[in-house]
Protein backbone atom coordinates (compact mmCIF):
# COMPACT_ATOMS: atom_id res chain seq x y z
CA UNK A 1 0.00 0.00 0.00
CA UNK A 2 2.86 2.35 0.81
CA UNK A 3 4.45 1.83 -2.62
CA UNK A 4 1.09 2.52 -4.30
CA UNK A 5 0.34 5.69 -2.34
CA UNK A 6 3.80 7.18 -2.18
CA UNK A 7 5.30 6.19 -5.54
CA UNK A 8 2.35 5.12 -7.69
CA UNK A 9 3.76 1.59 -8.05
CA UNK A 10 1.46 -1.38 -8.27
CA UNK A 11 3.13 -4.47 -6.80
CA UNK A 12 1.74 -7.99 -6.64
CA UNK A 13 1.58 -8.73 -2.89
CA UNK A 14 2.38 -12.40 -3.54
CA UNK A 15 5.82 -11.48 -4.86
CA UNK A 16 6.86 -9.33 -1.92
CA UNK A 17 8.05 -10.66 1.39
CA UNK A 18 9.41 -8.91 4.43
CA UNK A 19 12.22 -10.45 6.41
CA UNK A 20 13.40 -9.32 9.80
CA UNK A 21 17.05 -10.15 10.36
CA UNK A 22 18.63 -10.65 13.76
CA UNK A 23 20.53 -7.62 15.04
CA UNK A 24 23.93 -9.30 14.45
CA UNK A 25 23.15 -9.90 10.77
CA UNK A 26 22.37 -6.21 10.26
CA UNK A 27 25.54 -4.95 11.93
CA UNK A 28 27.77 -5.57 8.91
CA UNK A 29 28.91 -2.58 6.87
CA UNK A 30 31.00 -2.69 3.73
CA UNK A 31 34.35 -0.93 3.79
CA UNK A 32 34.20 2.59 2.39
CA UNK A 33 36.96 4.00 0.20
CA UNK A 34 38.31 7.11 1.88
CA UNK A 35 41.36 7.74 -0.30
CA UNK A 36 43.41 6.15 -3.07
CA UNK A 37 46.37 8.00 -4.48
CA UNK A 38 49.67 7.53 -6.28
CA UNK A 39 52.48 9.16 -4.31
CA UNK A 40 54.85 9.98 -7.13
CA UNK A 41 57.65 11.30 -4.90
CA UNK A 42 58.02 7.94 -3.10
CA UNK A 43 56.73 5.72 -5.93
CA UNK A 44 53.91 4.26 -3.80
CA UNK A 45 50.17 3.85 -3.96
CA UNK A 46 48.28 4.55 -0.75
CA UNK A 47 44.74 3.27 -0.09
CA UNK A 48 42.63 4.11 2.96
CA UNK A 49 39.40 2.28 3.76
CA UNK A 50 36.94 2.77 6.59
CA UNK A 51 35.41 -0.50 7.81
CA UNK A 52 33.78 -2.05 10.84
CA UNK A 53 37.20 -2.52 12.46
CA UNK A 54 38.07 1.15 11.89
CA UNK A 55 40.25 2.93 9.37
CA UNK A 56 42.84 0.90 7.52
CA UNK A 57 45.59 2.38 5.37
CA UNK A 58 47.95 0.33 3.23
CA UNK A 59 50.73 1.28 0.86
CA UNK A 60 52.22 -0.70 -2.00
CA UNK A 61 55.39 0.13 -3.87
CA UNK A 62 55.01 0.71 -7.60
CA UNK A 63 57.63 -1.22 -9.57
CA UNK A 64 57.76 1.41 -12.31
CA UNK A 65 55.70 4.49 -13.07
CA UNK A 66 53.52 3.05 -15.84
CA UNK A 67 49.74 2.84 -15.48
CA UNK A 68 49.61 -0.95 -15.21
CA UNK A 69 52.02 -0.96 -12.24
CA UNK A 70 50.00 1.76 -10.51
CA UNK A 71 46.77 -0.22 -11.06
CA UNK A 72 48.30 -3.44 -9.73
CA UNK A 73 49.69 -1.69 -6.64
CA UNK A 74 46.39 0.09 -5.93
CA UNK A 75 44.41 -3.16 -6.23
CA UNK A 76 46.87 -4.98 -3.95
CA UNK A 77 46.79 -2.19 -1.36
CA UNK A 78 42.98 -2.24 -1.45
CA UNK A 79 42.92 -5.99 -0.77
CA UNK A 80 45.25 -5.57 2.20
CA UNK A 81 43.26 -2.65 3.58
CA UNK A 82 39.98 -4.55 3.14
CA UNK A 83 41.37 -7.55 5.01
CA UNK A 84 42.44 -5.30 7.90
CA UNK A 85 39.26 -3.17 7.88
CA UNK A 86 36.89 -6.14 7.94
CA UNK A 87 38.82 -8.77 9.88
CA UNK A 88 37.33 -11.51 7.69
CA UNK A 89 39.58 -14.60 7.53
CA UNK A 90 39.51 -15.15 3.77
CA UNK A 91 42.69 -15.32 1.70
CA UNK A 92 42.38 -12.74 -1.07
CA UNK A 93 44.89 -12.76 -3.91
CA UNK A 94 45.14 -10.37 -6.83
CA UNK A 95 45.04 -12.40 -10.05
CA UNK A 96 44.91 -9.58 -12.61
CA UNK A 97 44.39 -5.86 -12.93
CA UNK A 98 44.44 -4.06 -16.25
CA UNK A 99 42.82 -1.28 -18.25
CA UNK A 100 40.79 -1.92 -21.36
CA UNK A 101 38.88 0.35 -23.70
CA UNK A 102 35.12 -0.15 -24.08
CA UNK A 103 32.91 2.17 -26.06
CA UNK A 104 34.28 5.63 -25.39
CA UNK A 105 35.64 4.83 -21.93
CA UNK A 106 38.73 3.35 -20.34
CA UNK A 107 37.69 0.69 -17.83
CA UNK A 108 39.65 -0.78 -14.93
CA UNK A 109 39.24 -4.56 -14.65
CA UNK A 110 40.30 -6.55 -11.58
CA UNK A 111 40.20 -10.30 -10.90
CA UNK A 112 40.56 -11.61 -7.34
CA UNK A 113 41.02 -15.18 -6.09
CA UNK A 114 39.27 -15.85 -2.76
CA UNK A 115 40.06 -18.94 -0.69
CA UNK A 116 38.71 -20.02 2.64
CA UNK A 117 35.91 -21.84 4.44
CA UNK A 118 36.69 -24.96 2.41
CA UNK A 119 36.09 -23.39 -1.01
CA UNK A 120 37.60 -21.08 -3.60
CA UNK A 121 36.25 -18.74 -6.25
CA UNK A 122 37.31 -16.07 -8.70
CA UNK A 123 35.73 -12.63 -8.40
CA UNK A 124 35.78 -9.75 -10.88
CA UNK A 125 35.17 -6.05 -10.58
CA UNK A 126 35.19 -3.06 -12.91
CA UNK A 127 35.19 0.72 -12.70
CA UNK A 128 35.19 3.38 -15.39
CA UNK A 129 38.41 5.36 -15.05
CA UNK A 130 37.89 9.02 -14.25
CA UNK A 131 40.62 11.41 -13.17
CA UNK A 132 42.55 8.95 -10.98
CA UNK A 133 43.72 5.47 -11.99
CA UNK A 134 44.45 4.53 -8.34
CA UNK A 135 40.89 5.35 -7.31
CA UNK A 136 39.47 3.35 -10.24
CA UNK A 137 41.62 0.34 -9.32
CA UNK A 138 40.54 0.56 -5.67
CA UNK A 139 36.85 0.85 -6.64
CA UNK A 140 37.11 -2.07 -9.08
CA UNK A 141 38.72 -4.18 -6.34
CA UNK A 142 35.96 -3.31 -3.88
CA UNK A 143 33.40 -4.04 -6.61
CA UNK A 144 34.85 -7.55 -6.89
CA UNK A 145 34.84 -8.38 -3.18
CA UNK A 146 31.98 -6.32 -1.71
CA UNK A 147 29.31 -8.70 -3.00
CA UNK A 148 30.84 -11.51 -0.95
CA UNK A 149 32.11 -9.70 2.17
CA UNK A 150 28.79 -9.85 4.00
CA UNK A 151 28.50 -13.60 3.39
CA UNK A 152 32.08 -14.18 4.52
CA UNK A 153 31.39 -12.09 7.60
CA UNK A 154 28.34 -14.20 8.46
CA UNK A 155 30.42 -17.37 8.31
CA UNK A 156 33.58 -15.98 9.93
CA UNK A 157 32.73 -17.59 13.28
CA UNK A 158 34.71 -20.70 12.27
CA UNK A 159 31.90 -23.09 13.14
CA UNK A 160 31.50 -26.10 10.82
CA UNK A 161 28.38 -26.13 8.69
CA UNK A 162 26.29 -29.28 8.95
CA UNK A 163 24.77 -29.08 5.48
CA UNK A 164 21.39 -27.87 6.70
CA UNK A 165 19.98 -24.71 5.21
CA UNK A 166 21.08 -23.02 2.03
CA UNK A 167 24.05 -24.40 0.11
CA UNK A 168 26.69 -21.72 -0.35
CA UNK A 169 28.27 -21.35 -3.76
CA UNK A 170 31.99 -20.66 -3.66
CA UNK A 171 33.81 -19.32 -0.64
Amino acid sequence: SLLRVRYGLSVDYRKVSIVQLPRAARAYTRPKLMDASFLNQVNEVSVTLLGAAGESRCQETVSDGDGNSVALAAAQATLLAASHATGIPIELELVDAHVFHSGHQDVMFVMISAKGQGAAEELTGTCIIGACLSTAAAKATLDAINRRLELWSAYADGLPRNGQGAHLKGV
